[in-house]
């Protein structure tokens, strides 16, 4: 999601496709010896072809828009999630827009009527606390995305949040957006940091509300590390700092286009959500993200997709699912192939607490950039090809027809 102020993009876990050259083939013989030596440790799984239906959480993600958005906008938005069978939704609640003047000052009112909304739909909410205002951030950080100067404060205003929330219905909560990446955790993500924010965070929330479910920030899929961190090691290194073991689960977003969430193919082109319980040749003693919660004893955790999606406009090339160095969209067909088969993928394996679609609705009719066309519905509020494909997915992994 936009972290406002700061240039921001999806951050998906680009596929990867190994060249026949010569250097590469020695890089993969090397590669085939480590991967041997990883399995004696971590059983490597294609996901689940099919399961027998399961509880599974169901919601779109609409970011920080919802605020913003007019009384009329924000109920036609609800009721078209409440139409594709959600009923879950994941917002923002950011600390700089309900305190962006000073520590004394709250401006609640802008959140109140979205929780007054959902509860009237029956909609649960996972709200995502993040964002920095200016008055709580290091001298000379210009964005929102800026880490906090001081944690505690920022575990203050999550104290204020569950006390005023909590008895509204509000018991989900996710602590930051997209840790891992420098373009919501600035200067650069660092996990023991990210790991101390989180344990003052969630024992903050769970004081006011015991049975609050609270989410390690939803992780971004990075390949290359970098200025980025790749979502298994900072996992490993977050769990290794305690911070994992303070929450109920570990948010993630896998997004895979132009592939579908079902592709498999360990001797080739790989995915992001193959990392959840898959080889990551990026992670240098953890293969997965699965195989890190086992690791520590916190096998219990679930996965929570709060992310995933395809955009279907771009300033590049569009994709019907093949892949390419320039791919950074696909057609309005692909997405509701991608849909359907993300419903059916999270629905069949046990490891998946929820599936989050990123995101309702396109922001604009602008090409010129994918953020603006990640939505089900088109700017107009027609629905795209994508919004009956995962309705009717829905539908059927509950044992319903489908669109019913």
């Amino acid at each position: 999601m936009h972290a406002a102020g700061h240039a921001s993009s999806r951050h998906r876990f680009l596929p990867l496709r190994r060249s026949c050259s010569t250097h590469c083939l020695v890089a993969l013989l090397v590669g085939v010896l480590v991967l041997a030596t990883a399995l004696t440790s971590a059983v490597i799984t294609p996901p689940a072809a099919a399961a027998a239906p399961r509880p599974l959480r169901v919601g779109t993600a609409f970011g920080n828009e919802l605020m913003w958005a007019s009384d009329a906008e924000l109920g036609y938005a609800l009721d078209s999630t409440r139409q594709i069978g959600a009923d879950w939704i994941r917002i923002d609640l950011p600390w700089a827009d309900i305190q962006p003047a000073s520590p004394n000052e709250y401006l609640w009112h802008r959140f109140d009527r979205i929780m007054a909304a959902a509860a009237a739909r029956n909609l649960t909410v996972i709200a995502t606390l993040a964002y920095t205002p200016a008055w709580a951030r290091n001298g000379g950080c210009p964005y929102q995305s800026c880490r906090p100067r001081d944690f505690a404060e920022f575990a203050q205003f999550a104290t204020k949040a569950a006390a005023r929330y909590s008895h509204a219905g509000l018991r989900h909560w996710e602590i930051w957006n997209e840790p891992n990446s420098q373009a919501f955790w600035y200067p650069f993500p660092d996990a023991a940091e990210y790991a101390r924010l989180l344990r003052l965070t969630a024992a903050a929330i769970k004081e006011v509300d015991g049975s609050a479910t609270v989410l390690l920030g939803g992780l971004a899929a990075v390949q290359f590390p970098g200025a980025d961190i790749p979502q298994v090691k900072f996992l490993a290194d977050v769990t290794m700092y305690r911070g994992t073991h303070a929450v109920d689960g570990v948010a993630f977003h896998p997004y895979t286009f132009p592939f579908l969430a079902s592709h498999y193919d360990p001797g080739g082109w790989r995915t992001s959500w193959n990392t959840i319980h898959g080889y990551d040749p990026s992670a240098a003693t953890f293969s997965s993200l699965r195989h890190v919660l086992d690791s520590y004893g916190l096998g219990h955790q679930q996965i929570w997709l709060t992310e995933y999606g395809a955009p279907t406009c771009g300033p590049r090339t569009g994709s019907a699912g093949e892949p390419g160095i320039t791919v950074d969209h696909v057609t309005e067909q692909r997405q509701a192939a991608i849909a359907a088969d993300a419903v059916r993928v999270a629905m069949a394996d046990p490891a998946v607490g929820a599936l989050v679609w990123y995101s309702e609705r396109d922001r604009s009719w602008d090409p010129s950039s994918t953020e603006n066309c990640y939505g089900l519905r088109r700017p107009d509020g027609s629905p795209k090809l994508g919004w009956w494909a995962f309705r009717d997915a829905v539908s059927v992994s509950r044992g319903s027809r489908p669109g019913h």
